[in-house]
């Protein structure tokens, strides 16, 4: 049976639930779901078939990962961690002799993402839409340099110091958007979906309303902003907002797969199964790359309890 692993399951559970779908079994076969998360309570680890609590990013046991997944007997790893992806990218070998098959996006292009100054700077030379970030009038937005989810996310009504480590732009008033793409392992785009996130909550560091959108323009212009960065391989999600006209500017690139990745499953495209095909070297066939996914199909999010005893944590 294929196993795959997913690294950082956690509250985002829409991977999951995507290779849950009828159609993964009838194009693949049967699945054995692994999900690896640092958090003993992470709810993700309860809604797979095996789930075992691994070292933090951050920490120096992480390094031992590659033999954690070799103990397992490898498989097909889908990472869902930012933070993690710089250090998986330096255990490549290690994950190969461990039989673990992967799609991870360019060193390069992956830094040049993290770093929310040093994307709009290159995007804006590119020509690319981003948030203006010199001469700001009141209101002004400041934001982590490098974080997920909203990190540190602000609004200041008047001129202020900006903390070390963020980044001053314009506050864009309008439209939320986000376009969930899946590169190929030989950096080739297989299909890219516009969604419009509805509610966002910043507390929890995710939207919990979207609806799928057919936004051409979206489309081409969160992949001109992948080209501006070197490219790319494996899942990202470009996120945008209006500005006061009106204009979709790019505020983020997510190297993963997000919260919302289920709504483009039920809307009609399977990311996460196309990824764990690519892996095993199948063919996709789409028949077309842009707007893959049916539009109009909406996504609301609710809290929901696992009761643990705690012999099983």
């Amino acid at each position: 049976m294929l196993r795959v692993i997913i690294h950082g399951c956690g509250i985002s559970v829409g991977v999951i639930k995507s290779l849950r779908e009828r159609e993964v079994r009838k194009t693949i076969g049967d699945l054995k779901l692994i999900g690896l998360d640092s958090d003993p309570l992470a709810p993700g680890l309860r809604l797979v078939d095996s789930g075992l609590v691994v070292p933090r990013a951050d920490s120096e046991k992480f390094n031992e990962l590659p033999k954690i997944l070799r103990e397992l007997g490898g498989g097909i790893l889908i990472n869902l961690v930012d933070e993690a992806l710089p250090k998986l990218i330096s255990m490549q070998r290690d994950l190969k002799r461990s039989d673990v098959k992967f799609i991870f996006p360019p060193e390069k292009s992956l830094k040049k993402s993290m770093d929310r100054k040093i994307l709009y700077e290159i995007l804006g030379e590119e020509g690319v839409p981003v948030p203006e970030t010199d001469r700001l009038t009141p209101p002004i937005a400041i934001k982590r340099r490098i974080g997920r989810g909203g990190s540190g996310f602000r609004v200041l009504e008047e001129k202020s110091h900006v903390p070390e480590g963020y980044i001053a732009m314009e506050y864009l008033p309008g439209r939320e958007y986000g376009v969930e793409m899946l590169y190929s392992k030989k950096g080739e785009l297989i299909s890219a979906n516009p969604r419009e996130k509805i509610d966002y909550r910043i507390e929890l560091g995710h939207s919990v309303k979207n609806v799928t959108l057919r936004r051409e323009d979206l489309c081409e212009i969160a992949e001109s902003a992948i080209d501006a960065i070197g490219g790319w391989r494996g899942p990202c999600s470009v996120e945008m907002k209006e500005d006061k006209n009106g204009k979709p500017k790019i505020t983020e690139i997510n190297p993963r797969f997000t919260s919302p990745i289920y709504l483009i499953t039920k809307a009609g495209v399977n990311l996460p199964l196309m990824y764990v095909m690519d892996c095993l070297g199948m063919k996709i066939e789409l028949e077309e790359r842009h707007n893959t996914c049916k539009p109009g199909v909406y996504q609301t999010r609710y809290l929901e309890e696992i009761i643990l005893p705690e012999d099983q944590l």
